[in-house]
């Protein structure tokens, strides 16, 4: 099982011994290698723009935006999941006007997709590559929600259209219905296949070579369907 825990250490270093200190930031990740690795960067990304943003913290109650960059963390984990993930900071002071933030992420339960429905309709529904997609889809009842892999199989569903002629082939219906009571996800995506293209003529451009002997090189016929 990957661990559910993840510790985002962030170094601030104060230039100025006054309440209000411009500052740097070093970021630095602690976690154990088999956390997944699109967490820790989405974490990362978090984490690094503080960089950008912060321009001053308070010596006296230590609030470095926490609340905000807590938020987002919390944010970045939902993506993959994780929708009662538990964050807190510490704060602890070094020598050298050294401050050492620690967000500590406890991931918690994470949604399982309890439901998957990929329906097709339209001239091309009963097509084995449509079949096919249907029976073995990217994501399965009982995985983690995952948006991302979530978007690969819509992605999948347009290019396994295109790649078999179905160009005019339309996603009219995707959706998450995500429980976070019962930590549930059911995910249904609608597609309208259209028709599948067929090859019409072809055209040889002038060339040293005669058509009838390029013609010989042809693996199709018109008519056939596009694939």
């Amino acid at each position: 099982m990957k661990p559910r825990n993840l510790t985002v250490k962030v170094i601030i270093t104060a230039f100025l011994l006054t309440k209000s200190c411009f500052a740097s930031i070093q970021t630095a990740l602690e976690q154990s290698s088999n956390f997944p690795k699109k967490i820790q960067k989405n974490t990362s990304l978090v984490i690094e723009n503080m960089n950008k943003t912060i321009k001053t913290f308070n010596l006296e109650n230590n609030t470095i935006i926490s609340h905000a960059t807590i938020y987002k963390l919390k944010e970045c984990l939902k993506p993959f999941g994780y929708f009662h993930a538990d964050i807190t900071q510490q704060v602890v002071t070094e020598k050298n006007n050294t401050k050492t933030i620690l967000f500590h992420i406890s991931l918690g339960t994470p949604i399982i997709i309890q439901s998957i429905k990929i329906n097709f309709f339209g001239k091309g529904k009963d097509n084995t590559v449509f079949t096919q997609l249907k029976k073995h889809p990217l994501l399965q009842p009982g995985d983690i929600l995952n948006t991302d892999i979530y978007n690969q199989l819509k992605e999948r569903i347009y290019k396994a259209a295109s790649d078999n002629g179905f160009f005019d082939a339309k996603i009219k219906y995707n959706n998450i219905a995500i429980n976070t009571t019962d930590n549930t996800a059911n995910i249904t995506i609608d597609t309208d296949t259209g028709s599948q293209y067929t090859i019409g003529e072809t055209i040889f451009n002038k060339t040293y070579y005669s058509n009838s002997f390029l013609k010989k090189y042809i693996t199709y016929n018109k008519g056939d369907k596009y694939n």
